[in-house]
């Protein structure tokens, strides 16, 4: 993992203490399913300890796979539970923000000054997101830079304080100091690069697909497809396979189904519109597409995208950037996609000085 790429990034990690950093349990809170991988760092090698995942609909009394919001108390008890089956010991825990947490909005500012710029800000996105400004806080990362024209364009990023609250005490109910919160793109994207070639990123969630478009070792682009969000997915598996909704889930869980040709379809034409249209299209026409997500678990899914997109598609093996045991290989290198934003984010962590 090249640190150069890292460091092109802005990531929203916000250090709060001196804690201990040798074992870190990373906690990826997604709309269907929630996430833990504990890394420790053994000889400066940051190294898999144990990972975990738990269905969040149960502790309504839904089928697995289905998106719901729970309470803090169901949380808790989640995010207890699946810690104490994976065998979690560390005290320590770093958090990513769900993406459905957070707005996204694309500005051009009259400066190249990063103070005014953070001055400009809240007054140019106020009537650009649908909450008050005092209901979320504020943070922003450069695109690119017109000295020339004085401007600079920048994706600003709005996150729910209260949903972020909440998350942060889910977390400490549970038994742990939170050493850093980070937006799930930046987390996922860490641990997909490819070093400075542009790439793209399909992050199949429950909720909803995301697409991240990658140049220059800079996220140069972050788009919503709902028609990708796994919950939808399981129901036109359902639908085309005559059952119910909970024997589709692990059908397409077990990696026993493809995902239906209109769906690929749809997405394809989707993704090919987002480039063709982006200022980088050039560079992202024929840069390959990495999947990761809950939904990078779908059976054939790299050829299938492939031949959608016309493009190479691989799957994302985030556990790459750490040291396991080889027995793991397979496991990890089918289903480790999924558990891209809790990988990277203790990774960030553990290796923090």
């Amino acid at each position: 993992m090249k640190k150069s790429f890292v460091d092109g990034l802005k990531e929203m990690l916000h250090i709060e203490t001196a804690l201990p950093r040798d074992v870190v349990v990373g906690v990826d809170f997604g709309g269907s399913t929630l996430k833990v991988v504990q890394l420790s760092k053994k000889q400066a090698i940051p190294t898999l300890d144990t990972y975990g995942e738990v269905a969040l609909a149960p502790y309504q009394g839904g089928p697995e796979g289905k998106v719901v919001t729970l309470n803090i108390d169901a949380h808790t008890k989640a995010l207890r539970d699946v810690v104490r089956d994976a065998g979690v010991v560390a005290q320590s825990a770093a958090i990513t923000l769900p993406y459905g947490a957070t707005f996204t909005v694309v500005l051009t500012i009259d400066s190249v000054d990063p103070t005014e710029i953070t001055a400009r800000i809240p007054v140019q996105i106020k009537n650009l997101i649908p909450v008050r400004l005092q209901d979320v806080t504020i943070d922003w990362f450069p695109f690119a830079h017109d000295e020339a024209a004085q401007k600079t364009t920048v994706m600003a990023v709005a996150v729910h304080n209260h949903t972020l609250a909440q998350l942060r005490e889910v977390v400490t109910r549970a038994g742990f100091s939170i050493l850093s919160t980070e937006l799930e793109f930046f987390s996922t994207i860490r641990v997909a690069a490819h070093g400075d070639k542009a790439f793209v990123v399909l992050d199949l969630g429950a909720t909803s697909g995301k697409v991240y478009f990658v140049h220059g070792g800079k996220l140069v682009g972050v788009h919503s497809i709902a028609s990708l969000g796994g919950e939808g997915v399981t129901r036109r598996i359902a639908a085309a396979m005559g059952g119910a909704f909970d024997a589709a889930e692990a059908k397409k869980r077990d990696g026993a189904v493809p995902v239906p040709d209109e769906i690929l379809t749809q997405a394809a034409r989707e993704v090919s519109s987002l480039i063709t249209s982006h200022t980088h299209a050039a560079a992202l026409a024929a840069a390959p597409c990495i999947v990761v997500g809950g939904g990078a678990r779908v059976r054939d899914l790299s050829t299938a995208f492939g031949a959608a997109l016309a493009r190479t598609v691989e799957l994302g093996e985030p556990f790459h950037h750490v040291a396991y045991p080889q027995i793991l290989k397979d496991t990890l290198t089918r289903m480790g996609g999924a558990y891209a934003p809790s990988l990277s984010v203790a990774y960030a962590a553990v290796m923090t000085k």
